[in-house]
């Protein structure tokens, strides 16, 4: 919904989450301590309350126009997104990510549908920690969540902060490919298509070093694939955060 604050003129979004059961205070402060994060790559959280069955939370508002739509509109009109663009986005990304990390909060719901992209350019992460704190199910359906499920969760394994690189491989994946990497309506040819990192190639005009990151995020097998903390490290990472302008806001993350 879109909120306006009576007293400041300034517009607010709130997200409404049903909840089943009362919301303790533990939880409830847990939601509270987002309002202390603020970066200029990720969504701000203001406030939250409690309502009957809800709970509300206050945030920054963002524009419409999230990655998936937007990939999706290129992809209807047969365009591509330019590699270098592609890159400072994705870098962006990343340092917001990795700031969360820093916080604490580990982001296991990345997808392109909660990367808002706005007419400057800057992107910003969203819907970060709210089901995990909440202890809601993140919801699979074929609106694309179950697209983005990781090896570890299909076949039940202990899962840590390398989901955060997968979701980020797959989010490259998309700004290449305009699609998802594993894209099937039949559930168990998808669980076997991520469990052998089976996906189709991205378009040939992208350079080895953008074929490398994806293989390298979207590995299957969580103890090969690299941490967010390595990945940044790469020297091609490194190399591509100075061409695009980033790297001193990647060192002051991971000095």
């Amino acid at each position: 919904y879109k909120a306006i604050n009576i007293n400041t003129l300034k517009e607010y979004a709130i997200k409404e989450i049903k909840f089943p059961s009362n919301i303790n205070k533990e939880v409830y402060n847990k939601v509270a301590l987002l309002s202390n994060l603020n970066h200029k790559y990720i969504v701000k959280y203001h406030e939250s309350f409690k309502e009957k069955n809800y709970f509300y939370i206050i945030m920054e508002l963002c524009p419409k126009n999230n990655l998936f739509d937007f990939t999706r509109k290129l992809k209807n009109k047969n365009q591509i997104l330019n590699e270098n663009f592609i890159w400072e986005l994705f870098i962006k990304i990343i340092i917001g990510v990795g700031y969360l990390n820093k916080e604490g909060v580990i982001h296991n719901n990345l997808k392109t549908s909660n990367i808002f992209i706005f007419q400057d350019g800057n992107v910003k992460v969203g819907d970060y920690a709210i089901y995990k704190i909440l202890k809601l199910p993140n919801i699979k359906s074929k609106n694309g969540t179950l697209f983005y499920i990781p090896q570890e969760f299909w076949n039940s394994q202990e899962n840590n902060d390398k989901v955060v690189s997968f979701g980020l491989g797959f989010i490259l994946y998309e700004l290449c490919k305009l699609d998802y990497p594993y894209n099937n309506d039949n559930i168990f040819a998808l669980r076997e298509n991520t469990n052998r990192s089976d996906y189709p190639p991205i378009p040939c005009n992208f350079s080895k070093n953008m074929n490398t990151a994806i293989n390298q995020l979207l590995e299957a097998d969580q103890n090969k694939r690299l941490s967010l903390k390595d990945f940044i490290i790469q020297d091609y990472v490194v190399e591509i955060s100075e061409k695009v302008g980033l790297l001193s806001e990647l060192h002051e993350l991971y000095p």
